[in-house]
């Protein structure tokens, strides 16, 4: 069983109120992400890798994105899941 990484419902009511208030229709870099939840960018990177988080899009070579969409639905998901 994966132990999940935010460690409490007042933890996910932040980090859920900074995506709403600034990534409606946007592209979000790694460092975005990181940013947002207080993590490295190389958590981001394993989180992807053990398919905790959604996966991002190819902008061009080596640049990839996250919709803010896809992770927003991702929060609501864990949240309705009971995964916090």
């Amino acid at each position: 069983m994966t132990t999940f990484f935010l460690n409490s419902y007042t933890h996910f009511i932040l980090i859920e109120k900074r995506f709403y208030m600034n990534t409606k229709n946007r592209l979000l870099k790694t460092a975005d992400i990181a940013n947002q939840f207080g993590v490295s960018r190389s958590t981001i990177w394993r989180w992807r890798k053990a398919k905790i988080i959604p996966k991002p899009m190819l902008i061009g070579g080596r640049l990839v994105a996250w919709r803010s969409i896809d992770i927003e639905q991702w929060l609501e998901k864990i949240k309705e899941d009971g995964e916090i």
